[in-house]
């Protein structure tokens, strides 16, 4: 298979005001999951959508898939995964992450009205394929799956040196970052800016400070050496998977189905799961399986899953499928927290520079200070290759 030399592709042209970026940010959300109010006590939503592989012009605001992900969605195979899916580039931060309130509409027949409140340079993921800074490690990495998931605020822990520096010197520069990301130290929280800086010097081992955590168990793919990236089947003794076997992890990725405690959440006032189900995959169609995929995955023929499954035992049949494979990270939280400016600082976790980090916590916080505001985030991740052009 050639490599691609398409050019890569424009998702949205420059000119354009807030108002047309955040209508287009909020059609990328409801294509692909929730665009709503989960609190059906509240009237405002704050959601943030992150995207894979595209060059953004924070000037003009203009956006371009990257060279990945144009040769990802063009021609999908392992090859291009391995190269889309990592931060060991000379450009690490090539994603997006934008902030959005969704607000309801007075009016029953028109739509939840959007307001952008920002837009990130990111990484959403740090690390390559079983490698972590350079270094083969046996806990490997983790990816968020491509999805919707609901966070909150909370506490990001590290002791990693360069990622503890990058925070401490935006936190000591700044009283207002040191205010937003109260920062603890080897446990400790100092009790004025001042103080806090002329410590700031000595041997830190842990720092605590503030980012998003998930509210409930996240998917992810998970990447370590004695498991494929579908996690549930062994590698070859050349530590290789072959196409058929990551093409299959490209379908249960795309098909996985929510979490039922997750489609609780998001649809709060609709009582029974087989409507929130036949809703889901309203939004998210099948890609089909092969019989061989149908055998191995639900124990029947793919005649009698397309054809003898009702939609709603399709869709419970995958979600014991994503029960059964999913990897909670019982030992790698993906948050979403600072990093150095100069490359990611994570095995899993979503990273934005510490130079522009104390602004997005400002935002979220000025968000969820706003009256009827839902508390929680909801957080949806999208492959650029499958953004449609503006």
């Amino acid at each position: 298979m050639g490599e691609n030399t398409a050019p890569n592709r424009q998702l949205l042209r420059r000119g354009l005001t807030a108002e047309q970026r955040g209508l287009f940010f909020a059609h990328v959300i409801a294509e692909r999951g929730f665009w709503d109010v989960c609190d059906p006590d509240a009237s405002q939503q704050l959601h943030l959508l992150a995207i894979r592989g595209v060059d953004y012009d924070f000037t003009h605001h203009e956006m371009h898939l990257t060279s990945s992900a144009n040769q990802y969605g063009a021609t999908p195979s392992l090859k291009a995964y391995c190269s889309h899916f990592s931060a060991q580039k000379s450009a690490p931060f090539d994603d997006l992450i934008v902030l959005l309130i969704s607000r309801k509409s007075k009016n029953t027949e028109s739509p939840n009205t959007a307001t952008i409140l920002g837009e990130w340079k990111a990484n959403v993921d740090p690390q390559s394929a079983y490698h972590c800074r350079g270094q083969q490690r046996h806990d490997g990495g983790a990816h968020l799956r491509d999805g919707q998931y609901i966070y909150r605020l909370g506490w990001h822990n590290t002791t990693d040196y360069t990622h503890i520096s990058a925070v401490l010197a935006a936190c000591t520069a700044d009283e207002h970052v040191y205010q937003r990301l109260q920062p603890r130290i080897n446990g400790h929280r100092y009790a004025t800016f001042d103080y806090f800086s002329k410590m700031a010097a000595l041997d830190v081992t842990h720092l605590r400070y503030r980012g998003l955590v998930a509210s409930m168990p996240v998917e992810v793919i998970r990447e370590v050496k004695a498991n494929a990236i579908t996690g549930f089947r062994q590698l070859r003794s050349d530590g290789t998977i072959s196409e058929a076997e990551f093409e299959l992890s490209r379908k249960l990725t795309a098909n996985t189905a929510p979490h039922e405690k997750q489609l609780q959440k998001l649809f709060p006032n609709i009582k029974k799961l087989s409507t929130c189900i036949r809703r889901w995959f309203t939004i998210n169609p099948h890609v089909g399986y092969t019989d061989a995929e149908c055998r191995l995955l639900f124990g029947v023929s793919h005649r009698v899953f397309y054809r003898h499954f009702s939609p709603r035992r399709r869709a419970l049949a995958l979600y014991k499928v994503a029960s059964r494979y999913r990897d909670i990270a019982s030992n790698i939280g993906i948050h979403i927290h600072a990093c150095a400016n100069e490359r990611a600082n994570s095995q899993g976790c979503l990273n934005i520079p510490a130079a522009q980090y104390a602004s997005w916590i400002a935002a979220i916080d000025n968000a969820l200070a706003l009256s009827n505001m839902s508390n929680e985030i909801i957080v949806t991740l999208v492959d650029g290759s499958k953004i449609s052009t503006l």
